[in-house]
């Protein structure tokens, strides 16, 4: 029992601290969501930017890893500029599915760069004021103090960010903005500044959060994919564009996620070889089954790891191994052609629509196909976690084809009645 009640400590305590650095994660996306009701996809990048930032010029100036900070958000303060004035107030001309396609696209090639400069080894900072020391706050209970320092610093930026917003013109003319554009313009409020300042804001904050983040956990091209989706849910489960909300979702995704057998599930994809025979069984034997597929393929019903059993559930979540491995790079790019046809198909479907309820219903039918998509070959090939999620009309299952068929219905329906 004592055991128990120490290690339920540990991950409260644990969970608190990570939450917070969640939360600093998350209000830049926040403040961006909040000024201009944008997606921004690649705000992982950013992190992971800020990360790379303070990786480089720690040893190159020989200075501590946290006076490197300033220079992160001045980076991401001016990626954030930058990504406007070059991409996003070009995106807001176009329909919101311009929108999400254009950051992700900025997503894809910050990433690649990243790859092409930096390499794809994982780097932490090794030496610092902080970094491997530790304060012992109980029995068992143990405060790393880079992530101490990360969670004062997220308590500092929400002030500072709330402070800004609500008792400066500044922050006030930002909140007109946000509530209605033309009203601000109206009244002399220079709405593409307050856009691009909401961009800084945004980049300058993530910036911080990367430069102590790397303090405890390893940098590398891929390492904005498992934020971003964190970053995603704390700011809808704080409420879109609320910074109290932000910060108490941050540390309310801590706590959850902090619990062992959770994180454990969740980040195991990151580390595929380290538990070959638990948690990334399945994963170990399907990125297996989609490398020896090769070009060609082996051949329908030929497939080694999946007709010998290898890769379980390869009838339902692990559908996709089968295509790639009896089928090849063809077939598996030929399927992700069709779906992408069908998903092209709706997005047309939804600018024909005739009023804003159809053109909603085209949207949430294709996030849903894209997200099961993306997710269910993701996992397969390891860059998302393993999760339960079917591949549309392939995986077998009575209730996910009959609701993929409906959604299919509705599209339908609104493309027939676009005229009326």
């Amino acid at each position: 029992m004592e055991t128990l009640l120490v290690e339920l400590t540990k991950s409260l305590v644990s969970g608190l601290l990570m939450g917070m650095v969640f939360a600093l994660v998350a209000l830049g996306l926040t403040v961006i969501f909040g000024v201009m009701d944008i997606v921004n996809f690649a705000h992982g990048e950013f992190l992971m930017i800020g990360m790379y930032t303070t990786l480089i010029m720690s040893p190159l100036l020989g200075v501590d890893p946290l006076l490197t900070l300033p220079a992160c958000a001045l980076v991401g303060a001016l990626l954030g500029v930058a990504c406007y004035f070059g991409l996003v107030r070009f995106l807001l001309r176009g329909p919101m599915v311009a929108q999400l396609l254009g950051t992700f696209g900025l997503m894809l090639t910050l990433r690649n760069l990243a790859l092409l400069f930096m390499g794809s080894e994982p780097r932490l900072v090794q030496q610092g004021v902080l970094v491997g020391k530790s304060l012992v706050v109980g029995p068992g209970v143990v405060l790393e103090s880079t992530k101490l320092a990360a969670a004062v610093l997220s308590i500092v930026s929400f002030v500072f960010v709330w402070w800004l917003i609500r008792r400066t013109k500044t922050g006030k003319a930002l909140t007109a903005t946000s509530l209605d554009k033309d009203g601000a313009r109206y009244m002399g409020i220079s709405t593409e500044r307050m856009n691009a300042l909401a961009w800084a804001l945004g980049g300058a904050s993530v910036g911080v959060a990367g430069g102590v983040l790397v303090n405890f956990w390893p940098v590398d091209p891929n390492v904005g994919l498992l934020f971003t989706m964190i970053a995603f849910a704390t700011v809808a489960l704080g409420g879109f564009g609320s910074i109290q909300g932000a910060f108490v979702a941050g540390i309310i995704i801590g706590l959850i996620v902090y619990i062992p057998p959770v994180w454990d599930a969740l980040t195991a994809f990151a580390d595929p070889e380290a538990d070959t025979q638990g948690t990334t069984y399945n994963l170990s034997n399907s990125i297996a089954a989609v490398a020896t597929g090769g070009l060609a393929g082996q051949g329908y019903g030929e497939g080694t790891q999946t007709q010998l059993g290898f890769v379980p559930e390869q009838q339902t979540d692990f559908i996709f191994t089968v295509v790639a491995e009896e089928l090849g790079f063809a077939g598996s790019a030929t399927l992700l052609g069709l779906y992408g046809i069908i998903c092209w198909r709706i997005w047309r479907t939804a600018l024909l629509a005739r009023d804003t309820f159809g053109m909603l219903v085209c949207v949430g039918v294709l996030a849903m196909f894209a997200f099961q998509i993306f997710q269910s070959v993701g996992m397969t090939t390891g860059i998302m976690p393993v999760t339960g999620i079917p591949l549309p009309f392939l995986s077998y299952g009575g209730s996910s084809s009959l609701t993929s068929f409906l959604a299919i219905g509705l599209v339908l329906n609104v493309h027939m009645r676009r005229y009326r």
